[in-house]
């Protein structure tokens, strides 16, 4: 974020990756599990996980960010 209010469609699409995010790493949590089954597939199904898990913690801080700009611009 640049600092300036963001638009409430440019919140919602935040939201919307976030959540997308969300849905990524749940993905990623089958895959390993499945991968449990098949120890081959373990290694490549952690690294799934691993980088669904930075995806939605990047998304989780920039909505929290424009959660917080949101909160400060109706606070005025």
């Amino acid at each position: 974020m640049t600092g300036v209010f963001p638009n409430p469609l440019e919140w919602m699409r935040w939201l919307v990756d976030a959540q997308k995010a969300q849905i990524d790493v749940t993905r990623s949590m089958v895959d390993a599990g499945t991968a449990m089954l098949d120890p081959g597939k373990a290694e490549e199904a952690g690294r799934r996980l691993e980088e669904a898990g930075k995806q939605a913690l990047d998304a989780a801080e920039a909505l929290a960010r424009a959660q917080i700009e949101w909160l400060k611009h109706w606070r005025c």
